[in-house]
């Protein structure tokens, strides 16, 4: 099935957890093995995608656009970064016209919103005993 994708594939997203087998799984390698270039969506977790390779890529053309709802730097606070000593795949991947970046909030719908606060109303009204 694999080689099924990098025959046919047009568009990647990715939706994988971040283990020691995914980690940095697009990389290089993994991007070459496509047989035409794709666009790369990435709604999983930062480091599953080796940012500096993505940018070569992109600047080469392979990856021909990039979302990213999540970023490799994403444990990083981005209020305390010293913003002379950013990493520089950083600050390559921002300037470019051909990657939209999302503050991790893929997944976020008016009705996952609408769930989610019925569900912290349902915990605040069982915390203070309104549930009765």
């Amino acid at each position: 099935a694999m080689n099924e994708l990098f025959e046919q594939c047009d568009v990647l997203s990715l939706h994988l957890p971040l283990t020691e087998e995914t980690r940095f799984l697009v990389d290089n390698d993994f991007i070459h093995r496509f047989k035409k270039p794709i666009f790369l969506i990435n709604t999983s977790r930062g480091r599953i995608v080796k940012t500096e390779d993505l940018v070569k890529n992109l600047k080469a053309g392979k990856v021909l656009g990039a979302c990213l709802d999540v970023l490799e730097f994403e444990g990083l606070s981005f209020e305390s970064l010293d913003q002379e000593n950013l990493p520089k795949a950083f600050t390559e991947l921002i300037k470019m016209d051909n990657v939209v970046l999302s503050p991790h909030i893929a997944g976020w719908t008016h009705e996952s919103n609408l769930k989610l606060s019925a569900t912290i109303v349902r915990k605040v009204k069982t915390l203070y005993g309104l549930d009765k």
